[in-house]
């Protein structure tokens, strides 16, 4: 077994964040980053995010200036087969990039918000479920990230944002993250820490809510038991400009 890192990030806008993506890849040392709403085609990633060290990139564009998933690789962990890397086939705005690695598959998704579409949002739910549950099927082993724009229970929002009408806690939304666990995808993260009420992962710009730690945990990683021994998590609370922290895992496989 080796010990393996993977860590997700909604960037919100990667031409914004390249500084900070070159210090979490350098000092948290990913295996697998895990990038959401890059917001920009594979022609303007910047330089300095070319040219990160030891690592290989695939990009999962969306529309101009929205939306959009990537996946950064530290090539000197992976020997034997090469990693595969694909975009899902019920991908919609560059949302969901899939990872092959031997037996196992790993998804990386920025879920639609819903703010613009809810039933849209919901549509990309089932179809991430349809999609996961034939995986398992087909004998593989599998890790679910990213910006899954939920907060699942009320255990994953501060109080004052509890309002069961509002997008992003509503029932239909939580019934689906349940619908992903119930096929052997545990929430690693609140698995880890059961009884944590104020450990999130995004902050609204305004009012000053990151300081008050008034925020919403919608950042997740899901995972068979097969696909390694799940060694740490941690949420990265140090400033990156981005209005969500990366979240941590530490795997070993």
């Amino acid at each position: 077994m080796s010990q393996h890192r993977i860590v997700t990030w909604n960037v919100n806008g990667l031409r914004a964040r390249a500084a900070a993506l070159a210090t979490v890849w350098d000092t948290l040392r990913p295996t697998v980053l895990c990038l959401q709403e890059t917001k920009c085609s594979e022609a303007q990633v910047p330089d300095a995010v070319r040219a990160l060290p030891d690592a290989a990139a695939f990009w999962n564009p969306g529309p101009p200036g929205y939306s959009g998933t990537g996946i950064l690789l530290r090539e000197s962990a992976f020997s034997g087969d090469p990693p595969r890397l694909s975009v899902a086939p019920f991908d919609v705005d560059g949302r969901a990039t899939v990872l092959e690695l031997g037996p196992r598959t790993l998804i990386n998704l920025y879920m639609p918000s819903g703010g613009k579409g809810y039933r849209q949002k919901l549509d990309f739910y089932d179809a991430l479920i349809d999609w996961a549950d034939a995986q398992l099927e087909a004998g593989r082993e599998l890790w679910v990230c990213g910006d899954m724009n939920v907060a699942h229970t009320d255990r994953d929002i501060h109080p004052s944002h509890r309002v069961q009408a509002d997008i992003g806690v509503r029932p239909s939304e939580r019934d689906r993250v349940d619908e992903l666990i119930a096929l052997g995808l545990p929430d690693l993260y609140r698995r880890a820490f059961p009884d944590m009420t104020d450990h999130y992962t995004w902050w609204p710009y305004w009012r000053g809510l990151r300081e008050k730690n008034h925020g919403w945990r919608i950042d997740y990683h899901f995972a068979t038991a097969g696909f390694g021994d799940v060694t740490a998590l941690r949420v990265h609370t140090a400033p990156t400009g981005s209005d969500h922290a990366p979240l941590i895992a530490g795997v070993a496989w």
